[in-house]
C-alpha cells in the first residue's frame, strides 16, 4: 500500500482516511475545480441527467427515481449522501452499491487525473461516481444534490430535468438564514428550457422568479400535476399529471404519508422527460414496491425489544 498522496490505496478503507485529509475545510462551495477536472476526464454523457434537490425527500426520491426509470429496460446510476452503513451506498448501478473495486478503480483515475487541482471529500467523491457510471455504461444519472444547489459539486453536470421536493431552513450557516435565501440557491440548478419539478404548494417567491428568469419550465405540485389520497382505503392514492392520470396506486412502500407526495414528484419528473410508458399503474406499483431506503422512517422489529 501506498501511504503518500498518490492515491494508489489497495483497500477502500485506506483510501477514505485519506480523502479527508486532502482539504482543511469539509465544504468549499464553487465549480471550478469540479468542471476543470471533469473536462479532463471526457465522460461519456449518457442520455438522461437528473437533478434531485431540496430540503427533505431527496434520497427517497432518488430511489423512487432509479426503480422506475430501471422498469424501462434502463440500466442507471444514482448518487447520494451521505451513507447509512457503507460508502459504497452512495453509488449504486442498476439499484446495487457499487463494488469496492468499481469505487477503487475511479477514484484512482480521479486522482490520476487532477493533478494539482485541489479537491474536497465530497468533490472527489462526486466525480468518482460519475467515472464509475461512466465505466459501467449507464443510460441515465440520477444525482442527489448535496448541499444548496447553485455551488454543489453534483449542479457541474448539466440536467435534462430537475426535481426540487420542497424548501425550509437548512444548512442556514453556507445558504442563508430564510427561505428565499435557501430556495434562491436551491433554484441554481435549473437550466434554461428545462423542465423543473417543484414537489410542494408552498413556492417560494425565489424559485419562481429563477425560473421566469432564465426561462425554465417550472411545474408545481397543485398547479401542473397533483395527487390524492384515497378517503376509504389509505393504501391507494391516485395521481393526475398534464397528460396523464393514474388511479388506485398502492402507495409506496417506502413509509409516511409523505411518500405519497415525493411520488408524485417523482412522476412529474418522469412525466416531464416524456417517458411516457413508465406512466402505467401496474409499471409504477411495482417499481416503488421494491424501493428501501434504510435510516428514514424505517420498521426495525414489530416485536418488542
Amino acid at each position: 500500500m501506498n501511504s503518500g498522496p498518490t492515491g494508489s490505496f489497495s483497500t477502500l478503507a485506506d483510501w477514505l482516511p485519506w480523502l479527508e485529509t486532502l482539504s482543511p475545510r469539509e465544504i468549499v462551495l464553487g465549480l471550478d475545480r469540479v468542471h476543470t477536472v471533469l473536462e479532463r476526464l471526457e465522460l461519456n454523457r449518457p442520455g438522461i441527467v437528473i437533478h434531485v434537490g431540496g430540503t427533505n425527500g431527496k434520497g427517497s426520491c432518488v430511489s423512487m427515481l432509479d426503480a422506475l426509470v430501471q422498469s424501462a429496460g434502463l440500466h442507471t446510476g444514482a448518487y447520494t449522501s451521505p451513507h447509512v452503513h457503507r460508502y459504497n451506498e452512495r453509488i449504486r448501478i442498476d439499484g446495487e452499491p457499487a463494488t469496492d473495486a468499481a469505487i477503487i478503480d475511479s477514484l484512482q483515475l480521479v486522482e490520476a487525473i487532477r493533478g494539482d487541482v485541489p479537491l474536497t471529500f465530497f468533490e472527489f467523491g462526486t466525480l468518482a461516481a460519475l467515472v464509475a457510471f461512466d465505466a459501467a455504461g449507464v443510460d441515465a444519472w440520477i444525482l442527489e444534490v448535496g448541499l444548496g444547489g447553485r455551488l454543489d459539486a453534483v449542479n457541474a453536470i448539466d440536467p435534462d430535468v430537475s426535481l426540487i421536493t420542497n424548501v425550509s431552513l437548512d444548512h442556514c450557516a453556507w445558504l442563508g438564514d430564510d427561505i428565499e435565501s435557501i430556495a434562491g440557491e436551491k433554484a441554481g440548478i435549473m437550466r434554461a428550457s428545462r423542465p423543473v419539478i417543484f414537489g410542494s404548494e408552498s413556492v417560494p417567491t425565489a424559485i419562481r422568479q429563477a425560473a421566469a428568469d432564465i426561462g425554465a419550465e417550472l411545474r408545481v405540485s397543485g398547479e401542473d400535476y397533483s395527487f390524492e389520497l384515497d378517503l376509504i382505503d389509505k393504501n391507494l392514492w391516485s395521481w393526475n399529471g398534464e397528460d396523464a392520470v393514474l388511479e388506485n396506486l398502492a402507495t409506496p412502500v417506502l413509509p409516511g404519508e409523505v411518500q405519497v407526495r415525493n411520488a408524485a414528484a417523482v412522476l412529474a419528473t418522469v412525466e416531464a422527460l416524456a417517458m411516457d410508458s413508465l406512466l402505467d399503474r401496474q409499471t409504477v406499483n411495482q417499481a416503488f414496491s421494491n424501493v428501501q431506503l434504510d435510516g428514514r422512517f424505517q420498521k426495525v422489529t414489530h416485536k418488542c425489544l
